[in-house]
């Protein structure tokens, strides 16, 4: 059996459920898809992703593929408008599952359905690994919380989802048709990549930062000022 994993916002290895129920297959193929619609200008000259976030956003890619490579993997980025060009993959492929991190916006449940109703062969699966919560721990019955005080109040006491292990080895890679896009140098600003993430954890938690951080999360400008991790 073949597995399609599309890649969201879980660009890393450690604590991924989503990669670890990929790699439960013969043939695993890793991918993220960038619809190319968001460098374009809107009615009202904005753009869905600016050079700055999409040099984040490439490092941290560029960064998973050098993991996964010691691992006989690579990340493919489909570039493209919409999502027939996805669709197209998964047919041709005959892919027999295609995973994803579990989505929460009404955009992504929209391309999801649809990517369901034009391969109707293939299983389609989502894993909670963006979330301290799996979907199935939380039950607020007919109606969810108003607020996030009303929720956190609800939860305590509610077991954080486990966390998982990377792996040790990945199925056999297999090749799609897939193309880079140029990622533009940093000149200021974050790196992106899980590497670059842990980095700045530690930093941060080395630093005075947390114990300043009620009086200085507000704040528009410094290193220690909020942790950055959102």
């Amino acid at each position: 059996m073949a597995t399609l994993y599309l890649l969201s916002n879980d660009l890393r290895i450690k604590d991924n459920p989503s990669l670890m129920r990929a790699a439960k297959d013969e043939r695993l193929a890793i991918a993220y898809h960038l619809n190319s619609e968001l460098f374009l200008k809107d009615r009202y000259g904005c753009r869905g992703i600016g050079p700055h976030r999409w040099r984040f956003l490439g490092e941290a890619l560029r960064d998973l593929d050098n993991q996964l490579s010691r691992l006989g993997q690579t990340v493919h980025l489909i570039a493209g408008s919409g999502y027939d060009d996805l669709c197209n993959i998964i047919l041709s492929n005959r892919f027999d599952r295609v995973i994803r991190s579990r989505a929460h916006d009404a955009k992504t449940l929209r391309w999801w359905g649809r990517l369901k109703s034009q391969c109707p062969s293939t299983k389609f699966l989502e894993t909670d690994s963006t979330t301290f919560y799996s979907e199935e721990d939380i039950s607020f019955g007919e109606r969810f919380p108003d607020t996030f005080s009303s929720f956190e109040k609800q939860m305590r006491g509610k077991v954080f989802r486990s966390m998982v292990d990377e792996p040790l080895i990945l199925p056999q890679a297999m090749e799609i048709e897939s193309q880079w896009m140029p990622i533009p140098e940093r000149t200021v600003g974050l790196s992106g990549g899980e590497e670059a993430g842990w980095a700045k954890l530690k930093d941060y938690f080395r630093s005075t930062g947390p114990s300043k951080y009620k009086e200085t999360r507000n704040a528009l400008h410094g290193d220690e000022y909020a942790t950055g991790l959102s």
